[in-house]
């Protein structure tokens, strides 16, 4: 008897289920929108292009293509019929670039960037493979912010770029391409930059301009550390994307004091000053003795390199303006050491001059007695001249002098010269550090 009711119950159950279902025709279904889902993404594009368009100067923001980069100020400018125009301060000169833009949908509502222009030019640094983009997914669009994300970036470096309504003083972009200017030194400083601590040097400092990267030395459990760490360039002076913890002093901004020519944090007794010498002078040096008998070679034709300073080419360049006036050249100069001999000449500058009519090539000789080495640095003592260094001593002499340092050389091993595998590194004269040559040992 359990049995059958049991049954005619779930058959009961089972009868008003499939009523229950035959009931629900689709004329019951309530639509979930009023519009097709094509309808609300054209009213979301309309809505997004409208905030675009709205601000009275347009968008700005901070772009950095990568997490090693730094930003680079963005000026954007939207109208309604697909054009945007941006202005920036990556490249001096070409800071107005009117280019098409469009709203579009894939797997998200995107900004497209559709014409080359300054994100395109980013894209492009290092061949193409600078994680730059130009089409970014929208995350949020609000009256007075825009927040984009880069399309292609994936894992833990997903490049985020703001935009927020532009003032008036935005527009002035000059005040920034100064502060570059300012921050990069005019290239008749020392080569040496340090970061003090109520007046104590904590750090060594450097700036790359082309990829806004600050580099930063110092001392850690007897160690010496270096770090890069991108920054943003202000109309004011600097500041870290991130802060920079050096043995518990923590480096945000700086601002630009121009009587003194250097960076100040006052509230935090930092300052960012050109010094005669680096915080930490190691014994890099002792690669040239334990060689032997090294050959460096600096030859322009090599390739351009950062680590030669600009007080090293305008040396370079003037004396080969009083050469080409004379119908000559200069080619190249090496610098040849051996720590073991004590004959004449066995240390020498080398320099190649060719002449323009018809690339004949004649060589100066300046020799110097046995090199020393002491605390960290290379003294060399100039004794004279052969083969045509006396003719050419008048013109070459910056070359000799720069090398000639009463108080020495700094040496620096810089590991391999450019793609090759030959030995690279620097000198710097201490009696003018903002003379440095980067160069090749052969």
């Amino acid at each position: 008897m359990k049995y059958i009711y049991k049954l005619l119950k779930l058959t009961l159950s089972v009868c008003m289920l499939l009523l229950a279902v035959t009931a629900c025709t689709d004329n019951d279904v309530e639509p979930l929108f009023d519009q097709s889902i094509n309808e609300r993404i054209d009213e979301v594009k309309t809505e997004y292009t409208d905030i675009l368009t709205s601000s009275e100067y347009g968008w700005v923001g901070y772009y950095s293509p990568n997490k090693d980069f730094g930003a680079f100020t963005m000026l954007m400018d939207f109208d309604d019929s697909g054009y945007v125009s941006i202005a920036s301060d990556y490249l001096k000169g070409a800071e107005d670039n009117t280019i098409t833009y469009r709203i579009a949908k894939t797997l998200k509502l995107e900004l497209v960037l559709e014409t080359h222009a300054v994100f395109h030019a980013i894209y492009e640094i290092n061949d193409n493979n600078n994680d730059g983009e130009y089409v970014f997914n929208i995350l949020s669009v609000t009256e007075d912010e825009v927040v984009l994300e880069s399309k292609t970036d994936y894992g833990d470096d997903i490049t985020i770029f703001t935009l927020r309504k532009a003032t008036q003083a935005d527009l002035d972009l000059q005040p920034t391409f100064d502060s570059v200017d300012n921050l990069t030194g005019d290239g008749s400083e020392s080569v040496f930059r340090n970061i003090l601590l109520n007046d104590q040097a904590i750090a060594s400092f450097e700036f790359d301009a082309s990829s806004r990267v600050a580099t930063i030395t110092y001392i850690q459990n007897g160690q010496e550390l270096t770090t890069t760490k991108p920054v943003v360039i202000t109309a004011e002076g600097f500041y870290f994307i991130e802060p920079v913890e050096i043995n518990g002093t923590i480096l945000t901004s700086f601002t630009y004091d121009a009587t003194n020519n250097e960076y100040v944090n006052t509230e935090d007794g930092l300052r960012i000053i050109y010094d005669q010498l680096p915080l930490y002078i190691g014994n890099d040096v002792q690669y040239l003795v334990q060689t032997g008998n090294p050959v460096f070679l600096y030859r322009p034709s090599l390739g351009s390199f950062p680590l030669t300073s600009p007080a090293h080419d305008t040396m370079y360049e003037s004396i080969n303006a009083q050469l080409n006036a004379a119908g000559f050249t200069l080619f190249e100069y090496s610098l040849t050491l051996d720590f073991n001999s004590d004959a004449t000449c066995a240390n020498q500058i080398r320099v190649v001059v060719q002449r323009n009519s018809d690339g004949a090539n004649f060589f100066a000789f300046y020799c110097f007695d046995k090199p020393v080495v002491q605390d960290g640095r290379l003294y060399l003592d100039y004794v004279g001249t052969y083969g045509d260094g006396e003719a050419l001593i008048y013109v070459l002499a910056p070359i000799v002098n720069m090398f000639n340092s009463a108080e020495g050389l700094l040496f620096t091993h810089e590991g391999n010269f450019g793609s090759y595998s030959n030995t690279a590194g620097t000198f710097t004269s201490l009696d003018n550090p903002a003379l440095r040559v980067y160069g090749v040992f052969l």
